[in-house]
């Protein structure tokens, strides 16, 4: 299969660069990076490869019905040699003496990821690299074949800057990379965007550029759209897990659209979950409704950009007290009983996935367990897994401890600044409840526990918040509530009390997102907001 950052080679000396992992209609998408001029390779920018095509190959020239879009495609049949990027890196690196200092340093900045602990399997490296084609000046491009990976990488070069082993860009070259962008953003917005984002470093004064390419074809790249228009918005962002992806895909909150999508490499990895964006560029539609933002419609990507804007523009519901979950919201119980669970179902010999783990999340005992028999069968052992995986928690959490979540304390500190009440309502009975704040260490901060214990109906039902809501002696419609779960959101609603959602688990479901009142990262962000 040709992927992403894979080079093809005609017959006629022509090096394309692909695009884009997959085929469309027997042709591979790519662009025209290289011309060989008699025994040198020449390389191409945008206007001469179109001239060069135009005037000299124009089957190379295509228009693609699913893009709507005139784009650059080689058929199958007219690849002479396919070039790739990991066999390139295996060649260099199995190079027992290396004369070319361009690839001396592939070599140095692999061993500096070994040394780390990353899985060099993963690695490519294409560019002028790739075709042998690097000049003394060149640049560094490596790709990265696993998410897992390309994300480690980030954090060893995160380290590695810190160490002095390698460096961040200079002004000249953060100007020089800039110039090349030809981007909608000032050199300001540039850069701070940019330096977060530790996929790019220096190493002996030479650049090295990180790119992810995933080896699993997504429907964004085949589905057909429909242009509609140009827009420009204001949005958040909900999910980023495809940030970095060729096409990056950003999930928003809207009520209409699902979905930012880059072509554009400026824009890859921009933004952050519950980050807030100004978007601007081609609102499409596909043919079942579902509608998405294209930045980068053209190569050029004229008036199309995403930038990260402050969050000074959100605005909290009015309330006077506030109302904290715990698993999940508080302390980082979450993980405690995902470790518990597993175990237990790995003790009894059955797959506990992440995803299903998840899907607990915010539930009662008794509802957990009712999704248990619907998942396993009648057959499963309840008994034997509440007993099991009980033991291991108390294993767990006696040894290690209970972390408490990011925020609380200064959210803590704020409320009591501004002296606005504030409790605790957990789906958790009363005993395992105070157990957890003891093993926090956080007991003596919430005067007011209320538990499932005091209740008929947990949550989803509102009994939990009008509860709490009595003993704040406070409207309950003026109780904002904090939440990281759908059954919790729900039971603010039910209670119609306000409600953050405050996600513990990743992705997040876009329905979750578009029934809480506001969606945030974590308590900092809210601490921020309460003046």
């Amino acid at each position: 299969m040709y992927l992403a950052k894979d080079f093809i080679e005609t017959s006629e000396g022509l090096v394309f660069a692909v695009v884009e992992s997959g085929e469309e209609n027997g042709k591979v998408l790519c662009f025209l990076r290289y011309f060989r001029n008699n025994e040198n390779w020449e390389k191409l920018n945008t206007a001469q490869a179109n001239l060069l095509l135009r005037k000299n190959y124009p089957e190379y020239y295509y228009y693609s019905k699913i893009k709507q879009a005139h784009c650059h495609a080689v058929a199958l049949d007219k690849v002479d040699k396919h070039h790739k990027p990991r066999k390139r890196l295996k060649k260099i690196l199995a190079n027992l003496v290396i004369n070319d200092v361009v690839e001396s340093d592939v070599v140095k900045i692999c061993s500096l990821f070994n040394e780390n602990g990353l899985d060099l399997e993963q690695l490519g490296v294409t560019g002028s690299i790739l075709i042998g084609a690097q000049k003394s000046s060149s640049d560094i491009d490596l790709v990265f074949y696993s998410r897992k990976t390309f994300n480690h990488a980030r954090d060893i070069t995160k380290k590695l800057i810190l160490n002095g082993d390698c460096f961040d860009l200079n002004e000249r070259q953060w100007l020089e990379s800039f110039d090349r962008r030809s981007c909608e953003l000032s050199y300001k917005e540039y850069t701070w965007h940019e330096k977060r984002k530790f996929n790019k470093a220096i190493i002996n004064q030479r650049k090295i550029d990180f790119n992810f390419v995933s080896k699993v074809l997504r429907s964004v790249t085949t589905k057909k759209y429909k242009k509609i228009e140009k827009v420009q918005l204001k949005v958040q962002i909900i999910d980023d897990t495809l940030a970095f992806d060729y096409p990056a895909e950003f999930s928003i909150r809207h009520p209409q659209i699902s979905s930012i999508v880059s072509y554009t490499a400026t824009y890859t990895g921009q933004a952050k979950v519950g980050e807030w964006v100004v978007v601007a560029g081609i609102l499409e539609q596909d043919n079942k409704g579902v509608k998405r933002i294209v930045v980068g419609s053209s190569r050029e990507a004229e008036g199309e950009y995403i930038k990260v804007i402050t969050n000074s523009h959100l605005k909290l519901p009015s309330f006077s007290a506030v109302i904290f979950d715990m698993d999940g919201l508080v302390l980082d119980t979450e993980k405690t009983y995902f470790i518990a669970w597993q175990k237990a179902a790995d003790e009894m010999g059955v797959s506990f996935s992440d995803e299903f783990c998840a899907s607990l999340s915010g539930l009662q005992f008794q509802d957990i367990e009712n999704q248990l028999i619907n998942h396993y069968g009648v057959d499963f052992d309840l008994k034997r897994f509440r007993k099991l995986s009980g033991q291991f928690w108390r294993e767990y959490v006696n040894q290690k401890g209970i972390p408490i979540k990011k925020g609380f304390f200064n959210l803590i500190n704020k409320l009591k600044t501004k002296q606005i009440k504030f409790c605790l309502a957990t789906n958790s009975g009363k005993t395992n409840a105070l157990k957890c704040l003891e093993l926090a260490n956080i007991t003596n901060l919430f005067s007011t526990v209320v538990s499932i214990d005091h209740v008929n109906k947990g949550k989803p039902e509102p009994d939990i918040f009008i509860e709490a809501a009595k003993e704040l002696k406070q409207p309950v419609n003026q109780c904002l509530v904090l939440e990281d779960s759908v059954i919790g959101i729900q039971a603010a609603i039910n209670a119609s009390a306000p409600c953050v959602y405050i996600p513990s688990v990743f992705p997040v479901k876009r329905t979750t997102v578009n029934l809480a009142d506001c969606f945030m990262m974590d308590l900092d962000q809210l601490a921020e907001l309460i003046n």
